[in-house]
């Protein structure tokens, strides 16, 4: 049987902590634009479209 890991310490032997705080940045920018997509995607609007929609 394989011994299992905690993602957490495979990461910590592979990658510094810089280098895993900037993963993780780079994992919430994606899934904010994400979800930004979608929600100019279900308005039928652009995101130009929704930037002029929070300037008010």
């Amino acid at each position: 049987m394989k011994k299992t890991h905690c993602w957490e310490d495979l990461m910590r032997e592979k990658y510094t902590s810089e280098e895993i705080e900037a993963k993780r940045a780079k994992a919430r920018l994606e899934l904010l634009q994400v979800d930004l997509n979608e929600l100019c995607e279900s308005a039928g609007k652009t995101q130009v479209d929704l930037a002029e929609l929070t300037k008010t």
